[in-house]
């Protein structure tokens, strides 16, 4: 009997987190249109949006001239703090 009872609250439960969730989602698509964004427009930039090689350069603070095993290891470093 109580498994049952726990069972009903976790569905109901999950029930109304997903409609909550759904509706929040509608809500902030309405918005979106009212403010004159497209649906995917923030997936599709940052999936687009790629660091240029001239960019990493500058981050890793070497410059386009520095060797390549040069890069390798000041990333290696920068990333492991070696």
């Amino acid at each position: 009997m109580a498994a049952r009872i726990i069972a009903q609250l976790i569905v109901s439960g999950g029930t109304i987190i997903l409609r909550s969730a759904a509706q929040a989602y509608r809500q902030a698509i309405i918005n979106g249109k009212k403010a004159g964004v497209h649906e995917g427009t923030a997936t599709a930039f940052s999936r687009s949006k790629m660091m240029d090689l001239s960019e990493a350069y500058n981050i890793l603070g070497v410059s386009e001239t520095t060797p390549w095993p040069e890069v390798v290891k000041v990333s290696k470093s920068a990333l492991f703090c070696v």
